[in-house]
């Protein structure tokens, strides 16, 4: 069991595979369970606002609010396609609520969404829980699937591990006070940072290559030096 007051984050992965279409409000198909039948971090499927043929996979805190529905899940933005095997992988954060779900990431800086409800102490179907297991929800209009390969752990790479050595990828972020965050990861030893203001003339290495931050390499850039364009390049 695991306890919500020792600051647990819990990662889980997947493959799923649908041969067959959710309904279009969004339906739920996984979730964590605790005990007196209570569930958080929610997994929905739904049609709504996608392509003709394909679905959003989606994440929630809660399903009781209300009860049943998935009202309060983050869609992500990939669209998934009928008899395809998508990774599906996502935190929670058993302290304070957070969910947030990646759809066939490369590394934890892939294009990922968080879930918009959190935790409200005075709500007993809100509130923080012991989690003992992972359910796989049998729910009308959620569509027919498969689900394999499932992977719990307590951080990204215990349940996705090594695929960031396979495919580097480079996130550049503006922060609240004008800078830029080029970040990567830290397993990326064997890479180089490198820059250049003409795409078609040669590369250099940049001067910094990095600060360790947790598990990521982290650049701050200052300032306003016109275009620019940065890759990784293996050594």
């Amino acid at each position: 069991v695991f306890q919500p007051t020792n600051g647990v984050v819990l990662f889980t992965s997947f493959k799923v595979n649908f041969n067959q279409l959710p309904f279009a409000n969004g339906v739920y198909f996984a979730r964590y369970r605790g005990d007196a039948w209570d569930y958080r971090c929610i997994f929905s499927a739904s049609t709504n606002s996608a392509p003709k043929g394909e679905f959003y996979l989606g994440i929630g805190l809660t399903n009781w609010d209300p009860p049943g529905s998935v009202a309060g899940a983050a869609y992500h933005p990939t669209a998934i396609s009928l008899n395809k095997d998508h990774t599906v992988v996502a935190r929670y954060d058993l302290g304070t609520g957070i969910c947030t779900l990646w759809v066939d990431p490369i590394s934890d800086l892939s294009a990922n969404v968080t879930s918009p409800d959190s935790f409200i102490p005075r709500y007993p179907w809100n509130s923080p829980i012991p989690i003992d297991s992972f359910e796989i929800e049998q729910n009308a209009g959620m569509g027919a699937f498969t689900l394999d390969d499932l992977k719990v752990g307590t951080s990204f790479f215990d349940v996705v591990p090594d695929t960031v050595l396979e495919k580097p990828e480079l996130a550049i972020s503006r922060e609240c006070d004008g800078r830029l965050h080029l970040t990567w990861q830290a397993a990326l030893t064997n890479f180089t940072l490198q820059h250049t203001a003409n795409l078609s003339g040669g590369w250099t290495n940049c001067a910094d290559q990095g600060a360790t931050v947790g598990q990521h390499k982290v650049v701050a850039i200052y300032g306003t030096y016109g275009l620019e364009f940065f890759r990784l390049c293996k050594l």
